[in-house]
C-alpha cells in the first residue's frame, strides 16, 4: 500500500462503519500489464467502430475500474475486507459514489503513458541541409477559370462622361 495511489471515496458505507475518515481506494502507481492490454484492446475495437473521444474516455475508466485497483477499505458484515473484483467495483463504487473519483484519478495517472504509443511521432524541426526546390501548384482538377470578359467601352473612355449633350 506504501507505493500505491490512495483515492478518497467517501464516507464509510461498510456495516457497521468499522472505520474513520472515510472509504478509500489504492491504485497501481504504473500501467500494469492487464491494465494496458485491456485498453490497448478496447482502443482497437472501437476505433474501427467510430469512437469518440467521449467514447474512449468511457471506455478507458471501465479498463481503469476493473483493472487498476489494487486494494479498498471496503468490508463485509463480518468486518472482513471485500475481494476486488470487477462485479465487486460495479456494485461498490457507481459514478455519484467514488466511480467518478477513481476514474478521475486512474486517467490523470495512466493516460499519458497509455496514449503515447498511439500519437504518431512527428519531428519537431526541419532535416538539416538543403531541401527540394519548390514548384508551383498546378490545377489538375476542377473547372477551368473564367475568360475574362470584353470591355463594354472603347479605349480611354471608361467612367469619362459622354461629350454628347443630352436634350
Amino acid at each position: 500500500m506504501a507505493d500505491n495511489v490512495k483515492v478518497p471515496v467517501g464516507a464509510c458505507r461498510c456495516p457497521g462503519r468499522p472505520h474513520r475518515g472515510g472509504d478509500a481506494v489504492y491504485l497501481h502507481p504504473t500501467i500494469t500489464v492487464p491494465m494496458g492490454i485491456a485498453a490497448m484492446y478496447a482502443i482497437r475495437r472501437g476505433a474501427g467502430e467510430g469512437m469518440t473521444e467521449a467514447d474512449l474516455r468511457g471506455t478507458l475508466a471501465e479498463v481503469y475500474l476493473h483493472h487498476a485497483i489494487v486494494e479498498w477499505t471496503f468490508t463485509d458484515e463480518a468486518q472482513e475486507p471485500i475481494p476486488v473484483s470487477p462485479s465487486a467495483v460495479d456494485r461498490l463504487l457507481p459514478f455519484a459514489h467514488g466511480g467518478m473519483e477513481v476514474a478521475v484519478k486512474a486517467d490523470s495517472i495512466y493516460s499519458e503513458d497509455l496514449l503515447r504509443p498511439l500519437v504518431p511521432a512527428t519531428p519537431t524541426s526541419s532535416p538539416a541541409g538543403q531541401t527540394d526546390a519548390s514548384t508551383s501548384a498546378s490545377r489538375t482538377t476542377g473547372p477551368k477559370p473564367p475568360k475574362p470578359s470584353r470591355r463594354s467601352s472603347p479605349n480611354g473612355t471608361a467612367g469619362k462622361l459622354s461629350e454628347v449633350p443630352v436634350p
